[in-house]
């Protein structure tokens, strides 16, 4: 039988339990009477675990793609996945003498670019799987990318300031990042997200 205000996402009564060592039932099976519950749990990054989170990270270089091309990098969360990504840091660097422009965006994409790059042994919590559901690729993007630019010589650009900055990325989604001039030119970049299973509540 239902109880009263039951809480019906696991995920923090799970947390609860294995940080407190709690056996049996839920120790949290349902809310307050009033407007009074706090929900963020998290204390550092490794209880970022307790909660069902997985971080993993992957740093690669993208090559030149030609005369009059962009070269490109994403990382696609696949339709159908039941994950939820949250994009935490972003790095670019030009690898070329010339300034150069940059694009980023978050479009619906469920297609990999020509060059897959490993993820495999990826993840930075070993408690967590050693390859994430995320899969990235490197190319050739058919035209600028547009979103937000930024424009840099050899140094190193962080696109993600703060926490309020992170780019939620969903299943059938892709996080494209890429040069948009000059053209022929290539990059290096670094991308830091975690993952974790969608609650019912936040499906579409």
């Amino acid at each position: 039988m239902a109880k009263y205000n039951e809480i019906l996402v696991g995920r923090f009564n799970r947390a609860l339990q294995r940080m407190t060592g709690i056996k049996g039932g839920p120790p949290t099976p349902q809310l307050a009477g009033e407007i009074m519950p706090v929900l963020p749990m998290f204390y550092g990054v490794e209880h970022r675990y307790l909660e069902s989170w997985e971080l993993f990270g992957v740093g690669t270089s993208v090559a030149a793609q030609g005369v009059g091309t962009n070269a490109a990098l994403k990382l696609r969360n696949p339709a159908g996945s039941n994950m939820v990504a949250a994009i935490i840091k972003i790095v670019t660097s030009n690898t070329t003498a010339a300034a150069a422009f940059f694009g980023l965006t978050v479009l619906a994409s469920n297609t990999d670019l020509a060059t897959p790059v490993g993820t495999t042994g990826s993840r930075f919590d070993a408690r967590g799987r050693p390859t994430p559901t995320a899969i990235m690729s490197a190319g050739q993007s058919t035209a600028g990318i547009q979103g937000l630019i930024d424009q840099a010589t050899l140094s190193i650009y962080e696109w993600l300031q703060d926490s309020m900055q992170e780019l939620p990325l969903l299943p059938g989604d892709s996080l494209l990042i890429g040069t948009n001039s000059p053209n022929n030119i290539g990059f290096t970049a670094s991308i830091w997200w975690r993952e974790r299973f969608l609650e019912d509540s936040e499906l579409k």
